[in-house]
Protein backbone atom coordinates (compact mmCIF):
# COMPACT_ATOMS: atom_id res chain seq x y z
CA UNK A 1 0.00 0.00 0.00
CA UNK A 2 1.40 3.27 -1.08
CA UNK A 3 1.67 6.09 1.43
CA UNK A 4 0.97 4.04 4.61
CA UNK A 5 3.40 2.80 7.18
CA UNK A 6 2.59 -0.82 7.97
CA UNK A 7 5.56 -1.22 10.32
CA UNK A 8 4.63 -1.72 14.00
CA UNK A 9 6.68 -0.19 16.79
CA UNK A 10 7.77 -2.18 19.82
CA UNK A 11 9.06 -0.16 22.76
CA UNK A 12 11.58 -1.81 25.06
CA UNK A 13 11.60 1.01 27.59
CA UNK A 14 8.76 2.78 29.40
CA UNK A 15 8.05 6.38 28.49
CA UNK A 16 8.85 9.05 31.04
CA UNK A 17 5.21 9.18 32.22
CA UNK A 18 5.10 5.37 32.63
CA UNK A 19 8.24 5.07 34.79
CA UNK A 20 8.00 3.87 38.38
CA UNK A 21 7.98 7.05 40.49
CA UNK A 22 9.20 6.48 44.09
CA UNK A 23 7.62 9.71 45.38
CA UNK A 24 4.18 8.76 44.08
CA UNK A 25 4.61 5.19 45.36
CA UNK A 26 5.65 6.42 48.80
CA UNK A 27 2.43 8.48 48.97
CA UNK A 28 0.39 5.39 48.02
CA UNK A 29 2.13 3.39 50.76
CA UNK A 30 1.51 6.13 53.32
CA UNK A 31 -2.20 6.23 52.46
CA UNK A 32 -2.44 2.47 53.01
CA UNK A 33 -0.23 2.00 56.09
CA UNK A 34 -1.12 4.96 58.29
CA UNK A 35 -4.88 4.32 58.57
CA UNK A 36 -4.26 0.64 59.37
CA UNK A 37 -1.57 1.13 62.01
CA UNK A 38 -1.97 4.64 63.48
CA UNK A 39 -3.86 3.45 66.59
CA UNK A 40 -2.60 -0.15 66.59
CA UNK A 41 -0.66 -1.69 69.47
CA UNK A 42 1.83 -4.50 69.01
CA UNK A 43 -0.17 -7.61 69.98
CA UNK A 44 2.19 -10.43 69.28
CA UNK A 45 3.14 -12.47 66.30
CA UNK A 46 -0.21 -13.82 65.08
CA UNK A 47 -1.96 -10.43 64.84
CA UNK A 48 1.05 -8.82 63.21
CA UNK A 49 1.30 -11.60 60.61
CA UNK A 50 -2.17 -10.69 59.36
CA UNK A 51 -1.31 -6.96 59.24
CA UNK A 52 1.87 -7.73 57.32
CA UNK A 53 -0.02 -9.79 54.75
CA UNK A 54 -2.86 -7.26 54.42
CA UNK A 55 -0.52 -4.30 53.94
CA UNK A 56 1.63 -6.15 51.39
CA UNK A 57 -1.45 -7.22 49.39
CA UNK A 58 -2.99 -3.74 49.51
CA UNK A 59 0.21 -2.03 48.40
CA UNK A 60 0.85 -4.55 45.63
CA UNK A 61 -2.71 -4.26 44.30
CA UNK A 62 -2.60 -0.45 44.38
CA UNK A 63 0.72 -0.44 42.53
CA UNK A 64 -0.49 -2.97 39.98
CA UNK A 65 -3.45 -0.67 39.26
CA UNK A 66 -1.11 2.31 38.92
CA UNK A 67 1.64 0.56 36.93
CA UNK A 68 -0.14 -1.88 34.64
CA UNK A 69 2.34 -1.53 31.81
CA UNK A 70 4.79 -4.44 32.06
CA UNK A 71 6.13 -3.91 35.59
CA UNK A 72 6.74 -6.78 37.99
CA UNK A 73 5.90 -5.45 41.47
CA UNK A 74 7.35 -7.06 44.61
CA UNK A 75 6.41 -5.80 48.08
CA UNK A 76 8.11 -6.57 51.38
CA UNK A 77 6.63 -5.56 54.75
CA UNK A 78 8.33 -5.79 58.15
CA UNK A 79 6.47 -4.98 61.37
CA UNK A 80 8.11 -5.18 64.76
CA UNK A 81 7.62 -4.17 68.36
CA UNK A 82 9.14 -0.83 69.22
CA UNK A 83 11.31 -1.19 72.31
CA UNK A 84 14.01 1.40 71.71
CA UNK A 85 16.11 -0.90 69.56
CA UNK A 86 17.61 -0.05 66.21
CA UNK A 87 16.78 -1.94 63.05
CA UNK A 88 18.88 -2.13 59.91
CA UNK A 89 17.67 -3.59 56.66
CA UNK A 90 19.48 -4.07 53.39
CA UNK A 91 18.87 -5.45 49.95
CA UNK A 92 20.87 -5.96 46.82
CA UNK A 93 19.46 -6.17 43.33
CA UNK A 94 20.76 -6.65 39.84
CA UNK A 95 18.62 -4.58 37.52
CA UNK A 96 18.42 -1.96 34.83
CA UNK A 97 18.81 1.39 36.56
CA UNK A 98 17.05 3.14 33.67
CA UNK A 99 13.75 1.25 34.03
CA UNK A 100 13.70 -0.50 37.42
CA UNK A 101 13.33 1.23 40.76
CA UNK A 102 12.51 0.89 44.45
CA UNK A 103 10.45 2.88 46.96
CA UNK A 104 10.12 2.54 50.72
CA UNK A 105 8.01 3.96 53.51
CA UNK A 106 8.75 3.89 57.26
CA UNK A 107 6.04 4.19 59.89
CA UNK A 108 6.24 4.29 63.70
CA UNK A 109 3.83 4.80 66.54
CA UNK A 110 4.34 4.31 70.31
CA UNK A 111 4.09 0.53 70.07
CA UNK A 112 5.41 -0.66 66.69
CA UNK A 113 7.37 0.14 63.57
CA UNK A 114 6.62 -0.81 59.98
CA UNK A 115 8.85 -0.76 56.91
CA UNK A 116 7.30 -1.23 53.47
CA UNK A 117 9.52 -1.71 50.42
CA UNK A 118 8.28 -1.99 46.83
CA UNK A 119 10.53 -3.12 44.02
CA UNK A 120 9.49 -2.61 40.39
CA UNK A 121 11.27 -4.34 37.52
CA UNK A 122 10.33 -3.66 33.94
CA UNK A 123 9.60 -6.72 31.83
CA UNK A 124 11.14 -6.46 28.36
Amino acid sequence: MKGTNSQENYWTRPSYKEKFCPLKVREIMKNIVEPKLIEEKYQGRTAINQYTYDIAESVRNALKDEYTNRFKIMVQVVIGEKQGQGVRMGSKCFWDSDTDNVAWFNFMNDSLYCVVIAFATYLY
